[in-house]
């Protein structure tokens, strides 16, 4: 007796978990934002930079 308790107490947890994640309440999709930024110029890049960059002729 105590088995089949258990085992129905079981499947029971188990059907609500499956049900709660299956479940679609109406959640928009959330898009992130590009994190890229496009430069028509290196110099409009390089002036734009937190940093400074060595770039070398030869390379």
């Amino acid at each position: 007796m105590k088995r089949t308790v258990t085992a129905i107490a079981l499947a029971l947890i188990l059907a609500l978990a499956l049900a709660a994640c299956g479940a679609k309440g109406g959640e928009e999709d959330v898009q992130i934002p590009t994190p890229w930024t496009e430069y028509d110029s290196l110099d409009e890049a390089l002036s734009a930079a937190e940093w400074e960059a060595l770039l070398s002729d030869g390379a």
